[in-house]
């Protein structure tokens, strides 16, 4: 290879070390986590209604699906309607 200059340029080609591969920890999380960290909502077959991968329980926000997609689906507000659902309990306490 040359520079503009049409000297040569010579490449060192030298052997990345590779970075050793630390063991991962895995955690167990239990039906109680998600009282702490949340739920981890998947979607599943029904419109509107989310399965916690957690947990296992089946869930639907009342904001985006007025009626509940699952008899046994509990109302869960998403991020976009919790803020409106708390505004809403503020104004209605006295």
């Amino acid at each position: 290879m040359h520079n503009l200059r049409d000297e040569e340029i010579l490449i060192e080609h030298t052997k990345k070390t590779p970075m050793p591969h630390l063991p991962l920890m895995v955690i167990g999380l239990s039906n109680r986590d998600c009282q702490y960290y949340g739920h981890s909502w998947q979607e599943i077959g029904t419109a509107g209604a989310k399965c916690c991968t957690m947990c296992g329980i089946v869930g639907y926000c009342p904001g985006c699906t007025p009626i509940s997609p699952i008899e046994a689906a509990q109302p869960f507000y998403c991020t976009k309607h919790t803020h409106e659902y708390e505004r809403r309990e503020e104004e209605v306490q006295p």
